[in-house]
């Protein structure tokens, strides 16, 4: 982050003694740097030389070096910065490790402590790292080697208990994976083999055989239905972390997953933009369709908007044609000039709201990689006041994500 700051610091000071040098040669003006704008680079285009006495060393002292040393050291930019960082912990981290889901009565999940040790981990903050790990295995394990998906606080504020004890596929894989990606980065620890469990569980009991492949099954109970018929949700798919399950444990029910999701994204297309749901079910005759609306929403909505994240987190080529619907819809379709958040697959009626900061930041990402722009000419959303821990989240993760295609 330092780097940004001096590189963004040099160009300021640059800019602005030459904005007033233009404006009032001569003349010393006390202004802050930041009322002027940086403006935008035009090759071959070089500013005039300047006519205030002291100019050049001023430049020499703070703004040439710290241009090079922060544009060049080898940062990305449209990486996460500290300050996002350190207001994302403010805002829906407790003391004690857990991550708070600001929507949803601040109650807790497995996918939301996977996301925060997956951005701590990303940070290189260790110690909420591990208070969000101890947290996770002290109140949601179980004893078959999986973890309950939802805890709940009580009235108080300061205890609270499990109050649904089914596991949720997602939070399982997005725990292990922030543990593999914690043991590339601190060597030392023990992170690689607590990951080696939940791989082994989710491989043998949360898979199941189908016409079209492997399936990841949401959860332990419920989603496997009468007629053979099993319930699916496309973004509990994360392309990026099984391939490291199987580097992990040498698994090919990983690789296996990994072809599934993309031959069913491929068929699950719905509606005029042809879009998955946000659930899906497969049969055992290899039939594939959405859920009756009485059981699950047949729209493409904050679980399927979550797919393409995970696509062009993977990095590979292959997948363009698979991340041109999401792109397209969301540049066809906005709000103010910001995506639509939601839209009904059984009557193509899109939601009359903007979708929030971490699906726009979905859609840029998946943008950029789509038509090979550079992810650092991205111009993310803010972090705002009073969004959800949701769309927080998923903004930070896609600058993650940024950064991992950057290396």
């Amino acid at each position: 982050m330092c780097h940004n700051i001096i590189c963004l610091k040099g160009l300021l000071i640059f800019f602005t003694f030459h904005a007033l040098n233009r404006k009032n040669p001569g003349v010393m003006v006390h202004q802050s740097a930041t009322s002027f704008p940086i403006p935008a680079s035009h090759p071959g285009q070089r500013p005039r030389r300047g006519r205030v006495w002291g100019l050049p060393v001023m430049m020499c002292i703070l703004g040439i070096p710290s241009f090079f040393w922060g544009c060049f050291s080898g940062e990305k930019a449209g990486t996460v910065t500290d300050r996002e960082w350190t207001t994302y912990k403010a805002r829906y981290l407790r003391p004690e490790g857990r991550i708070v889901d600001t929507g949803n009565g601040n109650k807790s999940h497995t996918e939301g402590q996977g996301y925060g040790m997956m951005l701590a981990e990303h940070y290189g903050d260790r110690a909420a790292f591990d208070e969000m790990w101890g947290w996770t295995k002290t109140h949601l394990a179980r004893q078959d080697g999986l973890l309950s998906w939802s805890w709940i606080p009580d009235v108080s504020g300061t205890g609270g208990h499990v109050d649904d004890p089914n596991n949720a596929s997602d939070g399982e894989v997005l725990v292990a994976w922030a543990l593999i990606r914690a043991s590339k980065r601190w060597p030392d620890s023990k992170y690689a083999a607590e990951a080696q469990p939940f791989a082994l569980a989710l491989a043998e009991r949360l898979t199941v055989q189908s016409p079209h492949g492997m399936l990841l099954v949401p959860g332990l109970i419920g989603f496997q239905k009468e007629g053979g018929r099993t319930i699916v949700n496309l973004s509990y798919w994360i392309f990026p972390a099984f391939h490291e399950f199987r580097e992990l444990t040498g698994n090919t029910v990983w690789t296996a997953l990994d072809s599934s999701g993309r031959r069913l994204l491929g068929i699950a297309k719905y509606g005029k933009w042809k879009l998955p749901p946000d659930w899906l079910f497969v049969d055992e005759i290899g039939a594939v369709g959405m859920p009756p609306k009485e059981q699950f929403p047949q729209e493409f909505g904050y679980n399927a908007f979550r797919i393409p994240l995970y696509l062009a987190w993977a990095g590979q080529a292959s997948d363009e044609a698979l991340l041109k619907p999401f792109v397209e819809f969301w540049s066809e379709k906005q709000v103010g000039g910001r995506p639509v958040a939601t839209v009904g697959l059984d009557d193509d009626e899109p939601a009359d709201y903007a979708a929030p900061p971490g699906e726009e930041a979905i859609y840029l990402l998946a943008q950029a990689v789509l038509e090979k722009r550079p992810l650092a000419s991205i111009r993310w959303p803010g972090m705002v006041e009073g969004d959800s821990y949701y769309s927080a989240t998923l903004l930070l993760l896609a600058k993650a994500a940024a950064s991992d295609l950057a290396k």
